[in-house]
């Protein structure tokens, strides 16, 4: 499995060619504490820098911009009844996955430890 990490703290898992993709915690430490996860549609294609997910916190609603292009393939549905964990575990936690992502934009980002 490769790892990479996103521009805004976002982290990605590539297992073939399969994404997950997370946010650690760089990227919810802003939000603050998440109480709900907005999450994109399963067949909806993503262009890089496009909404992807919302996450709702105390302090506001936030969009968070995909940071590849391609075809969103599965959600983490768990996240709809319980966002809590990605305050818990956010390095652990993913919540969507893509297929048919671009070489360029993947070999752009730096690789994660």
């Amino acid at each position: 499995m490769q790892r990479r990490e996103g521009p805004c703290g976002e982290w990605l898992e590539r297992d073939g060619d399969l994404v997950r993709i997370g946010y650690g915690k760089r990227a919810l430490e802003p939000i603050g504490e998440v109480f709900w996860a907005g999450l994109p549609q399963v067949g909806a294609t993503l262009q890089k820098g496009d909404v992807a997910v919302v996450f709702e916190s105390a302090k506001a609603a936030t969009d968070c911009e995909s940071p590849l292009s391609g075809c969103v393939v599965d959600v983490n549905l768990s996240l709809q009844s319980s966002p809590a964990q990605l305050n818990e575990s956010p390095e652990q936690v993913w919540v969507y996955a893509l297929k048919g992502i671009s070489e360029g934009e993947w070999e752009a980002l730096p690789e994660l430890e």
